[in-house]
């Protein structure tokens, strides 16, 4: 069982199952980069833990579940910084932060989900490329790719997800966040009006930590006007 799976059991989120087994110094380093199954006795261990903790501010509200942290040791462009600054700001800002991925076991799903009301809006983070390699084994290896050549790969996969999104998810509103560097700022501009278009909102984090909201998010509101287009395109084809 890992420890995502052990947390929706509980009623707890998976960032704090993980957190408190870190603490407890419950997982070896060589396993540091791998899936994290738990053993029987760490599952034993967090339900002993967890299970006296009813009345922890944790399960109060969903606005409280999740603690956005800042990665300590690792640059503000960082993936996992990126998403703690933007889920700081969206908490700031009157959003209930329900999910936050977690960037070191490489979580699946969106970086960010958080709602507002009736709102909800799903974000898809991403860092800057590093020169060297995460991976401990490879820590004195130096990349191939120059980092403003994978940063394209990256802005790539990251608009092909919220744009998933858009068709999975049609009422939620989406965006990418993104550490505010130069050639970033480039991809923006010379897709700024697409985005716009599809109603994707954009997050800048800056160096400082705080973030700037490059484009707001119109999903709502773009999902009837092109819903609207694809109806017109079909009649007029019969």
């Amino acid at each position: 069982m890992t420890p995502n799976e052990l947390a929706r059991e509980l009623g707890y989120s998976g960032v704090a199952i993980r957190r408190w087994l870190r603490n407890q110094s419950r997982r070896p380093e060589s396993e540091k980069w791998s899936r994290w199954i738990m053993t029987p006795e760490d599952e034993r261990a967090v339900r002993e833990a967890f299970s006296a903790r009813t009345a922890s501010p944790i399960r109060q509200s969903r606005s409280e579940r999740i603690t956005p942290e800042s990665t300590a040791g690792e640059a503000w462009e960082y993936e996992g910084n990126v998403v703690a600054a933007v889920a700081r700001f969206l908490t700031a800002a009157g959003w209930s932060v329900e999910f936050i991925a977690d960037t070191r076991a490489h979580e699946l799903g969106n970086d960010i989900r958080a709602t507002l009301g009736d709102r909800v809006i799903r974000v898809e983070a991403k860092g800057w490329p590093s020169l060297g390699y995460a991976d401990p084994r490879r820590s004195a290896e130096k990349k191939r790719t120059n980092p403003n050549t994978q940063a394209v790969h990256w802005y790539a996969t990251a608009l092909l997800r919220v744009v998933r999104d858009i068709g999975l998810h049609p009422q939620h509103e989406v965006a990418i966040a993104l550490p505010d560097k130069p050639r970033y700022r480039v991809l923006l501009s010379e897709t700024q009006a697409s985005l716009r278009r599809l109603g994707i909102g954009v997050f800048l984090v800056c160096v400082d930590g705080s973030v700037q909201l490059y484009l707001a998010t119109q999903g709502q509101t773009t999902d009837r006007t092109v819903k609207a287009q694809i109806d017109r395109t079909v009649a007029r084809s019969k």
